[in-house]
């Protein structure tokens, strides 16, 4: 009798297939209803990391306008074809990495070497990849990364099979099939794309931005308010990203050369390219992210804001590179600019052109 119990007691406590079924079919459910939220908030923090690596990217850059009364030149002038530091690479001794900026700075004969200089003491383009000092120039540091984006650790050299950002074949050349860190901050060079330029002529090589070849810009000079004047801004893997540590030809201001430090806001964030040509690649050249609906930035006064993909950016019908508008001796700027027909973007990206802002953005 109380054999019989105890296995009634058992088969009443077991569950029939079918409602382990139903409990299968309402984890799922579960799961599926909350994958979406883990996958927000995940981006959530990630997108919170970004904006954090600008602030200070934004404050070390004050930093540095403390010391030299200018911020740092978007990158050095040299002759054609040959690699400069850029703005990241002087900002290093304000954002806690004096330490690997003075190690690339020293060499056997000299300090302040010139990246040229580097490259030619690691032999050029027979060089060691294994060479201490290239090594250097592929540390990865985490304050140049966006966590959202995909770009590998080194910048990759080929768009698919072509050579699309080379450094080995420059003068002089890096080490074969040299890539350097990535990094996806870029500096606003302001609103004008192929800015290209003559060394030791002096034209032609400025901007309407903050930072472009041998620039020196200080506060002064940002008439339109470091509130209404972009800094800093993103690039991710969808645009070919960015590097921490120069260009590779300076007079070049085009996609595959000055675009490694800076982005122009001739194009809008995230915006497909119009098109793609020997002249004109607009996604390299821009701002963009892989966050959802917008990019990140960092303005001149050092505030971040998150700029939504669908502000304005019509140019107004401005010349605003080659070929439609090759700059001659005293001639930066086209007769049509500023126009009171640029979009907000272009406003932002100017540092002088005293367009209106207002709070739209």
């Amino acid at each position: 009798m109380n054999s019989g119990n105890r296995y009634q007691r058992i088969r009443q406590g077991a569950f029939t297939l079918v409602e382990l079924l139903v409990v299968i079919a309402i984890i799922g459910l579960l799961v599926a209803l909350l994958l979406p939220a883990v996958q927000s908030a995940r981006e959530a923090a990630r997108r919170m990391q970004c904006v954090n690596n600008l602030k200070n990217l934004a404050l070390g850059l004050h930093n540095y306008h403390d010391t030299a009364g200018r911020f740092p030149n978007g990158f050095e002038l040299d002759t054609w074809g040959v690699p400069v530091w850029g703005w990241s690479y002087k900002v290093m001794p304000y954002i806690e990495q004096a330490n690997l900026h003075d190690f690339l700075a020293s060499g056997p004969n000299e300090s302040n070497r010139t990246l040229a200089e580097l490259f030619q003491d690691v032999g050029g383009l027979g060089g060691d990849l294994g060479d201490p000092a290239i090594l250097a120039l592929q540390t990865q540091l985490s304050i140049f990364r966006c966590p959202s984006d995909i770009t590998p650790e080194l910048l990759p050299g080929k768009d698919g099979t072509v050579k699309f950002r080379p450094w080995d074949s420059q003068v002089p050349p890096a080490p074969k099939d040299f890539e350097p860190a990535t990094s996806n901050y870029v500096g606003s060079s302001g609103f004008f794309y192929a800015r290209v330029c003559k060394p030791n002529d002096g034209f032609g090589c400025d901007n309407s931005g903050i930072f472009f070849v041998a620039s020196e810009v200080s506060f002064k000079q940002i008439t339109d308010g470091a509130s209404n004047t972009l800094l800093l801004g993103e690039r991710d893997e969808r645009c070919n990203s960015a590097s921490w540590i120069g260009s590779v030809s300076p007079p070049d201001i085009n996609h595959k050369r000055g675009y490694f430090q800076v982005a122009t806001s001739l194009w809008g964030v995230n915006q497909p390219e119009r098109e793609k040509s020997f002249w004109f690649r607009g996604c390299e050249a821009g701002f963009s992210s892989a966050h959802p609906g917008g990019a990140n930035f960092a303005l001149a006064d050092a505030s971040v804001r998150f700029i939504n993909e669908e502000i304005d950016y019509n140019d107004g019908g401005v010349p605003h590179g080659i070929p439609d508008f090759i700059p001659q001796e005293d001639e930066y700027y086209p007769d049509e600019w500023p126009s009171e027909d640029v979009g907000l973007f272009h406003r932002l990206g100017s540092r002088d052109d005293q367009l209106v802002v207002g709070e739209e953005f």
